[in-house]
């Protein structure tokens, strides 16, 4: 984020790169990132059709772009390794998400919760204690400053997703 809005596209794209090497879901974060720019000032993406210039839109166009590409990508590298039966399960750690009540991938996730929302309410108050006392001790250190921010959305997001499972670490 600090390098998109200090313009060096350089360092951005290769910081890109290193964090979408480190786990497949981050093409998603920062695609939902690059929606942001272009949401901020769509009147400047509208611009591109002049003549392409490098920007903050187009940027914001080509990360959107790439993030696509390579979760496309991760998710078929991970298709060429089957794993099968018990060991699928514990890889997609649908188990976490036994209170939930799913049954597949939980990339279905926001999905599930909006066709069961019982069980969504039902997950969210089991060990609702220590999830309350989790998410004091990540924001009180910093004043729940963070929560003011419109980019913490998408951290909230994939809060949300530890908030709903019944896996202790999370």
């Amino acid at each position: 984020y600090y390098l998109f809005l200090r313009e060096k596209w350089g360092l951005y794209f290769i910081t890109l790169i290193l964090a979408w090497i480190t786990i497949e879901q981050v093409p998603l974060l920062t695609c939902l990132l690059g929606i942001h720019f272009v949401l901020k000032k769509p009147k400047e993406v509208l611009s591109l059709i002049r003549g392409p210039k490098l920007n903050r839109s187009l940027v914001s166009l080509l990360t959107i772009i790439t993030s696509i590409i390579c979760f496309i990508l991760s998710r078929q590298v991970i298709a060429s390794f089957p794993i099968t039966g018990e060991l699928m399960e514990h890889y997609k750690a649908v188990q976490n998400f036994s209170v939930l009540g799913m049954k597949e991938d939980p990339i279905y996730m926001p999905i599930y919760v909006l066709q069961h929302p019982d069980r969504a309410a039902h997950a969210l108050l089991h060990d609702f204690h220590l999830k309350f006392l989790y998410l004091v001790f990540l924001f009180a250190p910093l004043m729940f400053l963070p929560i003011r921010n419109r980019l913490s959305i998408f951290a909230l997001i994939f809060i949300l997703t530890f908030v709903l499972s019944n896996h202790g670490p999370y």
